[in-house]
């Protein structure tokens, strides 16, 4: 079945998200899979936000890369190799600039 990866914002990841995320997934009897954005919660470098050679990792394209391996890997290690399905569809959704 299709797989609902909620993406968080600019803050760190407190859980499996609830609300509509869980209705969607609900209704699409899809599996929630949760990550959290580069640079927010835990995954803060060295240096944090305020160091500006740390913020040039901070590019809308190395999250999208980011998003792109997590997809991937996950696919394979729990999707694909454990229940033999590697085209599952997936639908990202997220808070702030992570649900754009």
């Amino acid at each position: 079945g299709p797989v609902l990866l909620y993406i968080g914002g600019h803050n760190a990841l407190q859980g499996t998200p609830r609300g509509f995320v869980w209705e969607v997934a609900r209704n699409l009897s899809a599996l929630v899979v949760s990550i959290e954005h580069r640079f927010f919660g835990r995954s803060v470098p060295e240096g944090g936000h305020s160091d500006r050679e740390v913020l040039k990792l901070l590019r809308v394209d190395q999250v999208v890369a980011d998003i792109a391996a997590f997809r991937g890997k996950f696919q394979e290690r729990h999707i694909a190799r454990p229940h033999g399905s590697s085209s599952n569809p997936w639908l990202a959704v997220g808070g702030g600039d992570a649900g754009s």
